[in-house]
Protein backbone atom coordinates (compact mmCIF):
# COMPACT_ATOMS: atom_id res chain seq x y z
CA UNK A 1 0.00 0.00 0.00
CA UNK A 2 1.04 3.61 -0.47
CA UNK A 3 0.73 6.50 1.72
CA UNK A 4 1.24 10.17 0.51
CA UNK A 5 2.66 12.82 2.99
CA UNK A 6 3.77 15.93 2.83
CA UNK A 7 6.94 17.32 3.98
CA UNK A 8 8.62 21.26 3.38
CA UNK A 9 6.78 21.04 0.35
CA UNK A 10 7.97 18.05 -1.25
CA UNK A 11 5.83 14.65 -1.50
CA UNK A 12 6.98 11.89 -0.36
CA UNK A 13 5.76 8.25 -0.58
CA UNK A 14 5.95 6.03 2.18
CA UNK A 15 5.36 2.02 1.18
CA UNK A 16 4.20 -0.42 3.75
CA UNK A 17 7.17 -1.34 6.20
CA UNK A 18 9.88 1.05 3.92
CA UNK A 19 11.32 4.39 4.40
CA UNK A 20 9.85 7.75 3.28
CA UNK A 21 10.63 8.49 -0.58
CA UNK A 22 10.25 11.15 -2.58
CA UNK A 23 8.32 11.47 -5.76
CA UNK A 24 11.27 11.67 -7.83
CA UNK A 25 11.74 8.42 -6.86
CA UNK A 26 9.51 6.33 -6.91
CA UNK A 27 8.88 6.41 -10.72
CA UNK A 28 11.74 4.85 -11.11
CA UNK A 29 11.16 2.08 -8.48
CA UNK A 30 7.58 1.53 -9.78
CA UNK A 31 7.85 -1.57 -11.50
CA UNK A 32 9.64 -3.20 -8.73
CA UNK A 33 7.03 -2.56 -6.48
CA UNK A 34 4.10 -3.57 -9.01
CA UNK A 35 6.02 -6.66 -9.23
CA UNK A 36 6.32 -7.43 -5.38
CA UNK A 37 2.28 -7.17 -5.98
CA UNK A 38 2.18 -10.22 -8.48
CA UNK A 39 -1.28 -11.55 -9.18
CA UNK A 40 0.15 -14.84 -7.94
CA UNK A 41 -0.19 -17.15 -10.95
CA UNK A 42 1.06 -20.48 -9.24
CA UNK A 43 1.62 -23.60 -10.68
CA UNK A 44 -0.90 -26.31 -9.77
CA UNK A 45 -0.45 -30.15 -9.08
CA UNK A 46 -0.77 -30.69 -12.84
CA UNK A 47 1.31 -27.64 -14.50
CA UNK A 48 5.26 -27.76 -14.13
CA UNK A 49 6.70 -24.91 -12.20
CA UNK A 50 9.03 -22.83 -14.56
CA UNK A 51 11.97 -21.31 -13.26
CA UNK A 52 14.08 -18.64 -14.68
CA UNK A 53 17.94 -18.54 -14.76
CA UNK A 54 19.88 -15.30 -13.90
CA UNK A 55 20.82 -15.20 -17.69
CA UNK A 56 21.97 -12.69 -20.57
CA UNK A 57 18.11 -11.15 -20.43
CA UNK A 58 19.21 -7.42 -21.17
CA UNK A 59 16.88 -4.73 -19.24
CA UNK A 60 14.26 -6.92 -17.41
CA UNK A 61 13.79 -9.05 -14.26
CA UNK A 62 13.74 -12.79 -13.96
CA UNK A 63 10.85 -12.26 -11.65
CA UNK A 64 8.65 -10.74 -14.75
CA UNK A 65 10.17 -13.05 -17.10
CA UNK A 66 9.25 -16.19 -14.90
CA UNK A 67 5.65 -14.85 -14.45
CA UNK A 68 5.40 -14.65 -18.14
CA UNK A 69 6.84 -18.06 -18.40
CA UNK A 70 4.66 -19.31 -15.96
CA UNK A 71 1.11 -17.75 -17.16
CA UNK A 72 2.16 -19.25 -20.93
CA UNK A 73 2.56 -22.99 -19.06
CA UNK A 74 -0.62 -22.71 -17.20
CA UNK A 75 -2.67 -22.21 -20.70
CA UNK A 76 -1.16 -25.59 -22.26
CA UNK A 77 -1.17 -27.60 -18.94
CA UNK A 78 -4.11 -27.30 -17.57
CA UNK A 79 -5.86 -29.04 -20.02
CA UNK A 80 -3.81 -31.95 -18.89
CA UNK A 81 -4.62 -34.61 -15.91
CA UNK A 82 -1.25 -35.52 -15.68
CA UNK A 83 -0.46 -35.61 -11.83
CA UNK A 84 2.97 -34.00 -12.07
CA UNK A 85 4.80 -32.63 -15.00
CA UNK A 86 8.62 -32.14 -14.18
CA UNK A 87 9.35 -29.02 -13.77
CA UNK A 88 11.68 -26.29 -16.28
CA UNK A 89 14.50 -24.41 -16.27
CA UNK A 90 15.05 -21.57 -18.88
CA UNK A 91 17.83 -19.87 -19.75
CA UNK A 92 18.62 -17.30 -22.45
CA UNK A 93 20.67 -18.07 -25.10
CA UNK A 94 21.95 -17.32 -28.74
CA UNK A 95 21.53 -21.21 -29.90
CA UNK A 96 17.54 -20.88 -28.83
CA UNK A 97 14.86 -21.86 -28.80
CA UNK A 98 15.41 -25.43 -27.81
CA UNK A 99 14.05 -27.96 -25.35
CA UNK A 100 17.10 -30.78 -24.78
CA UNK A 101 16.18 -34.29 -24.78
CA UNK A 102 18.97 -34.51 -21.58
CA UNK A 103 17.28 -33.38 -18.40
CA UNK A 104 19.06 -31.39 -15.61
CA UNK A 105 20.03 -32.98 -12.58
CA UNK A 106 17.15 -32.80 -10.65
CA UNK A 107 15.17 -34.09 -13.85
CA UNK A 108 13.98 -30.99 -15.27
CA UNK A 109 13.41 -30.29 -18.97
CA UNK A 110 16.28 -27.50 -20.00
CA UNK A 111 15.03 -25.02 -22.50
CA UNK A 112 16.60 -22.08 -23.97
CA UNK A 113 15.12 -18.76 -25.25
CA UNK A 114 16.71 -16.75 -27.63
CA UNK A 115 14.66 -13.15 -26.89
CA UNK A 116 15.28 -11.13 -24.34
CA UNK A 117 14.40 -7.84 -22.63
CA UNK A 118 10.40 -6.79 -22.58
CA UNK A 119 9.47 -8.60 -25.80
CA UNK A 120 6.69 -10.78 -24.27
CA UNK A 121 4.94 -11.97 -27.66
CA UNK A 122 8.21 -13.43 -28.68
CA UNK A 123 8.81 -14.93 -25.03
CA UNK A 124 5.08 -16.51 -25.01
CA UNK A 125 5.67 -17.68 -28.87
CA UNK A 126 9.06 -19.30 -27.97
CA UNK A 127 8.47 -20.80 -25.16
CA UNK A 128 4.88 -22.42 -25.76
CA UNK A 129 6.86 -24.11 -28.77
CA UNK A 130 9.21 -25.80 -26.84
CA UNK A 131 6.28 -26.55 -24.56
CA UNK A 132 4.56 -28.41 -27.13
CA UNK A 133 7.53 -30.93 -27.50
CA UNK A 134 7.54 -31.23 -24.11
CA UNK A 135 3.38 -32.02 -24.06
CA UNK A 136 4.15 -34.41 -26.83
CA UNK A 137 6.76 -36.59 -25.17
CA UNK A 138 9.84 -35.58 -27.27
CA UNK A 139 12.78 -38.30 -27.95
CA UNK A 140 15.13 -38.43 -30.85
CA UNK A 141 13.39 -41.65 -32.18
CA UNK A 142 10.19 -39.75 -33.76
CA UNK A 143 11.86 -38.49 -36.94
CA UNK A 144 9.69 -39.61 -39.52
CA UNK A 145 6.67 -38.02 -38.06
CA UNK A 146 8.90 -35.26 -36.41
CA UNK A 147 7.18 -32.27 -38.77
CA UNK A 148 3.98 -33.23 -36.93
CA UNK A 149 5.43 -32.65 -33.84
CA UNK A 150 6.65 -29.38 -34.70
CA UNK A 151 3.16 -28.41 -36.14
CA UNK A 152 1.47 -29.17 -33.05
CA UNK A 153 4.45 -27.16 -31.45
CA UNK A 154 3.26 -24.27 -33.76
CA UNK A 155 -0.36 -24.41 -32.50
CA UNK A 156 0.86 -24.78 -29.15
CA UNK A 157 2.46 -21.19 -29.90
CA UNK A 158 -0.73 -19.84 -31.53
CA UNK A 159 -2.74 -21.08 -28.53
CA UNK A 160 -0.86 -19.62 -25.61
CA UNK A 161 -0.89 -16.14 -27.40
CA UNK A 162 -4.88 -16.47 -27.88
CA UNK A 163 -5.90 -17.57 -24.34
CA UNK A 164 -3.08 -15.02 -23.14
CA UNK A 165 -5.28 -12.22 -24.64
CA UNK A 166 -8.18 -13.22 -22.79
CA UNK A 167 -6.96 -13.93 -19.42
CA UNK A 168 -4.93 -11.28 -19.19
CA UNK A 169 -7.19 -8.52 -19.56
CA UNK A 170 -9.12 -10.23 -16.75
CA UNK A 171 -5.80 -11.46 -14.34
CA UNK A 172 -2.35 -10.69 -15.82
CA UNK A 173 0.71 -11.91 -13.41
CA UNK A 174 1.03 -7.99 -12.86
CA UNK A 175 -1.70 -5.25 -12.95
CA UNK A 176 0.78 -2.71 -15.41
CA UNK A 177 0.73 -5.90 -18.27
CA UNK A 178 -2.47 -5.69 -18.62
CA UNK A 179 -2.68 -3.36 -21.02
CA UNK A 180 -0.57 -5.63 -23.07
CA UNK A 181 -2.80 -8.54 -23.13
CA UNK A 182 -4.68 -7.21 -26.86
CA UNK A 183 -0.98 -7.63 -28.55
CA UNK A 184 -0.82 -11.57 -27.94
CA UNK A 185 -3.84 -11.75 -29.93
CA UNK A 186 -2.10 -9.20 -32.53
CA UNK A 187 1.22 -11.35 -33.15
CA UNK A 188 -1.15 -14.61 -33.15
CA UNK A 189 -3.53 -13.08 -36.31
CA UNK A 190 -0.24 -11.63 -37.63
CA UNK A 191 1.55 -15.31 -38.01
CA UNK A 192 -1.30 -16.82 -38.63
CA UNK A 193 -2.22 -14.72 -42.18
CA UNK A 194 1.35 -14.25 -43.11
CA UNK A 195 1.73 -18.03 -42.98
CA UNK A 196 -1.49 -19.44 -44.75
CA UNK A 197 -2.39 -22.04 -47.14
CA UNK A 198 -4.33 -20.10 -50.55
CA UNK A 199 -8.64 -20.24 -49.32
CA UNK A 200 -9.03 -22.61 -52.34
CA UNK A 201 -6.25 -24.81 -51.60
CA UNK A 202 -7.32 -28.78 -51.26
CA UNK A 203 -5.55 -29.59 -48.38
CA UNK A 204 -5.08 -33.34 -48.35
CA UNK A 205 -4.32 -33.22 -51.95
CA UNK A 206 -1.35 -30.80 -51.17
CA UNK A 207 -0.41 -32.92 -48.11
CA UNK A 208 0.33 -35.89 -50.71
CA UNK A 209 2.05 -34.21 -53.25
CA UNK A 210 4.45 -33.10 -50.18
CA UNK A 211 4.71 -35.84 -47.91
CA UNK A 212 7.64 -37.22 -48.44
CA UNK A 213 9.22 -33.98 -48.20
CA UNK A 214 7.58 -33.01 -44.98
CA UNK A 215 9.24 -36.56 -43.36
CA UNK A 216 12.60 -35.51 -45.45
CA UNK A 217 12.60 -32.05 -43.85
CA UNK A 218 10.59 -31.54 -40.87
CA UNK A 219 12.18 -28.34 -39.60
CA UNK A 220 10.38 -26.17 -41.81
CA UNK A 221 8.44 -23.56 -39.60
CA UNK A 222 6.77 -21.93 -42.48
CA UNK A 223 5.78 -24.81 -43.66
CA UNK A 224 4.91 -26.16 -40.26
CA UNK A 225 3.05 -23.36 -39.30
CA UNK A 226 0.54 -23.19 -42.31
CA UNK A 227 -0.50 -27.28 -41.35
CA UNK A 228 -1.17 -25.26 -38.02
CA UNK A 229 -3.71 -23.27 -39.47
CA UNK A 230 -4.94 -26.08 -41.02
CA UNK A 231 -5.12 -27.91 -37.92
CA UNK A 232 -5.67 -25.24 -35.27
CA UNK A 233 -9.15 -24.85 -34.97
CA UNK A 234 -9.50 -28.94 -33.98
CA UNK A 235 -7.37 -28.34 -30.97
CA UNK A 236 -9.45 -25.16 -30.25
CA UNK A 237 -12.86 -27.04 -29.91
CA UNK A 238 -10.93 -30.49 -28.68
CA UNK A 239 -8.87 -29.11 -25.66
CA UNK A 240 -8.22 -32.46 -24.49
CA UNK A 241 -5.92 -33.17 -27.90
CA UNK A 242 -2.94 -31.34 -25.61
CA UNK A 243 -3.59 -34.77 -23.23
CA UNK A 244 -3.61 -36.90 -25.53
CA UNK A 245 -0.39 -35.24 -27.24
CA UNK A 246 1.62 -37.61 -24.71
CA UNK A 247 0.53 -40.73 -26.16
CA UNK A 248 2.65 -39.94 -29.80
CA UNK A 249 5.65 -40.31 -28.10
CA UNK A 250 4.80 -44.09 -26.99
CA UNK A 251 4.07 -45.31 -30.37
CA UNK A 252 6.33 -48.01 -31.29
CA UNK A 253 8.46 -48.41 -33.97
CA UNK A 254 6.97 -45.06 -36.13
CA UNK A 255 9.47 -44.68 -38.22
CA UNK A 256 8.12 -47.73 -40.27
CA UNK A 257 4.53 -46.51 -40.39
CA UNK A 258 3.06 -44.26 -42.73
CA UNK A 259 1.17 -41.04 -41.75
CA UNK A 260 -2.58 -43.04 -41.29
CA UNK A 261 -0.93 -45.90 -39.51
CA UNK A 262 0.61 -43.70 -37.13
CA UNK A 263 -2.93 -41.74 -36.69
CA UNK A 264 -4.46 -44.82 -36.48
CA UNK A 265 -2.28 -45.86 -33.48
CA UNK A 266 -2.54 -42.60 -32.13
CA UNK A 267 -6.03 -43.29 -31.97
CA UNK A 268 -6.13 -46.28 -30.38
CA UNK A 269 -3.70 -45.00 -27.36
CA UNK A 270 -6.64 -42.28 -26.78
CA UNK A 271 -8.71 -43.15 -23.61
CA UNK A 272 -12.25 -41.51 -24.06
CA UNK A 273 -14.89 -40.91 -26.86
CA UNK A 274 -13.77 -37.07 -26.85
CA UNK A 275 -10.02 -37.84 -27.78
CA UNK A 276 -10.99 -40.28 -30.45
CA UNK A 277 -13.51 -38.02 -31.84
CA UNK A 278 -10.67 -35.26 -32.12
CA UNK A 279 -7.63 -37.47 -33.85
CA UNK A 280 -10.67 -38.57 -36.00
CA UNK A 281 -10.96 -35.43 -37.04
CA UNK A 282 -7.58 -34.57 -37.40
CA UNK A 283 -7.35 -37.59 -40.04
CA UNK A 284 -10.19 -35.96 -42.09
CA UNK A 285 -8.18 -33.10 -42.64
CA UNK A 286 -5.60 -35.26 -44.54
CA UNK A 287 -8.41 -37.31 -45.65
CA UNK A 288 -8.21 -40.46 -43.52
CA UNK A 289 -11.03 -42.30 -42.44
CA UNK A 290 -10.01 -44.03 -38.87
Amino acid sequence: MIFCLVKKSIFYLRLADRPLLPCSLILALLPSILLDQSFGQKPTKNIPLVTVTQSQWGDVRTEEISAVLQSTANQLFKETSQKKWSPILVSQSKAGPIVFFKKGKNKQHIVHLKTKGRYWCQYVFQFAHELGHILCGYNAINKKHLWFEETICEMASLTALKKLSKEWMVSPPYPHLRSFAPEFDKYAKKRISSHSFPENIDFSAWYQRNKLTLETVPLDYERNLKIAGILLSVFEENPILWESCEHLSSISKSNQLNFEEYLKLWLKKCSGVNAQKAVREIAIKFDFVL
